[in-house]
């Protein structure tokens, strides 16, 4: 993997010809409540509690249709862009946005630029106060500015970004790329926050299993063909709705059709991590640090079986 620094903008490249194509995401730090994300992004939730970290959670859905607008927003835009659908998560104490591109280093760099451009939580009102309203939430102006303070510190700190996929670059090119990237990030000032208050607990009630990282995704894939839900991944768990008496009838029938499952879907690859990296990005269900972790990690069939195991 080629990786490269400059200024608050950091690029990670993993080539790998054996892939259908190039995916791409764009990430920063932020602990945002995943209940409220979910619920402002149409998601199906556990609850509607609105806990701590609220307003950066739809602010950080804003700035996902910000992006969408720069890359997919019209036939223009998707011309220039060379993107497909894009995705967003909240997952690893990260914000990703993530989508497939054109497999060559200009159209992957120009898509990113356009997506560091769109990164302007100070612009982005209008859509922060429509999701409020969605989600059945007082619009506050000042505590969106504390949202925008918050998210736009993490911005200037570091915003991580990632392409894994059928692509061919050298050490010398994400360089360049990298500076170029650093070169479209710029912010507005604000001035006017208050700390937000009216925060709940959150309200999850029902069968869950413990998990992270890039483990929950393959978890929850295996869920989902076996059990028949579409589980609800969070941070350090997925959520499959009000099953909770069944944990102990569900645990045992997927421990028992694990090993034929792990075998017939990961066997025959020696590239997991590349495969399991960009499988997750393009369906936006993992982070940048996480997607990173699965491919310098490279886990056997066998590693995953063990672990998934473990979970269940």
């Amino acid at each position: 993997m080629f990786s490269a620094k400059h200024k608050n903008v950091e690029l990670r490249v993993k080539c790998n010809k054996s892939l259908p194509g190039v995916v791409v995401a764009v990430a920063f730090d932020a602990k945002v409540s995943c209940c409220t994300f979910n619920r402002a992004m149409g998601r199906a939730c556990c609850a509607d509690c609105f806990t701590k970290g609220s307003e950066e959670a739809i602010l950080a859905a804003a700035l996902y249709n910000n992006v969408c607008l720069a890359l997919t927003g019209d036939v223009r835009a998707n011309d220039s862009s060379k993107v497909s659908r894009v995705e967003a998560n909240c997952l690893g104490d990260q914000i990703t946005f993530s989508w497939s591109v054109k497999n060559n280093l200009s159209a992957v760099r120009k898509s990113l630029g356009l997506a560091i451009k769109a990164l302007q939580p100070a612009k982005v009102f209008r859509d922060y106060s429509w999701i409020c309203k969605k989600i059945d939430c007082k619009v506050n102006k000042s505590f969106f500015l504390h949202a925008v303070k918050t998210i736009a510190d993490s911005l200037k700190k570091s915003i991580k970004c990632i392409v894994v996929g059928k692509l061919n670059v050298t050490k010398e090119k994400v360089d360049e790329a990298t500076e170029v990237l650093s070169g479209k990030f710029v912010l507005n000032t604000v001035s006017g926050a208050e700390n937000p208050t009216g925060h709940t607990d959150c309200k999850m009630d029902g069968l869950t299993f413990k998990c992270g990282g890039w483990k929950c995704c393959v978890l929850a894939d295996f869920i989902r063909a076996k059990v028949g839900v579409c589980p609800v991944i969070y941070p350090s768990e997925i959520y499959l709705g009000d099953k909770k008496n069944l944990k102990d009838a569900i645990s045992k029938k997927l421990k028992g059709q694990l090993s034929v499952y792990v075998n017939s879907k990961f066997g025959k690859y020696s590239d997991l991590g590349d495969r399991l990296a960009a499988l997750y990005l393009s369906k936006g269900c993992i982070s940048v640090d996480d997607a990173t972790a699965v491919v310098k990690a490279n886990p056997s069939a066998k590693q995953i079986e063990t672990d998934l195991k473990k979970l269940l």
